[in-house]
């Protein structure tokens, strides 16, 4: 009668520990979905000016955007001459694309990262300006 109490004990604490389990993977989905890349939109279409003197600086952090999973990239042709921005900007047109343009910023080593208009954003959804503080990664 002992052995038949003890297997009756481990039972229970196999019920237990398969509770446990379930409820631990349960409450772990909610904070995957929540991570930040979760919701980027890797189809947002982004150009890439180089406003510097550096040869080839939009073309290699375009193929950093690609390579990271980013399917609509395009370089601009061309040094982008325009005085502003003085540091290399990530820029985005709306708030649909904010998740994206931090996303890039994050990839690229660029903190500034801002709200623009059709002129500094290329007529595309995000616009990344590189300037001579930019360092590729």
């Amino acid at each position: 009668a002992g052995g038949n109490k003890n297997a009756g004990n481990k039972n229970a604490d196999n019920k237990a520990d398969n509770a446990g389990n379930k409820g631990g993977a349960a409450s772990a989905k909610p904070s995957a979905s929540a991570s930040p890349s979760g919701n980027v939109d890797f189809t947002t279409r982004v150009t890439v000016a180089n406003g510097t003197n550096t040869d080839g600086l939009a073309k290699g952090a375009s193929e950093k955007l690609t390579n990271g999973g980013f399917t609509a990239v395009e370089v601009i042709p061309g040094i982008y001459e325009n005085a502003e921005p003085a540091k290399s900007t990530v820029y985005f047109s709306s708030p649909q694309a904010r998740t994206a343009a931090e996303e890039i910023g994050k990839r690229l080593g660029i903190s500034n990262v801002v709200e623009g208009t059709a002129d500094n954003t290329q007529d595309a959804p995000i616009a990344v300006i590189l300037r001579d503080d930019y360092k590729p990664q």
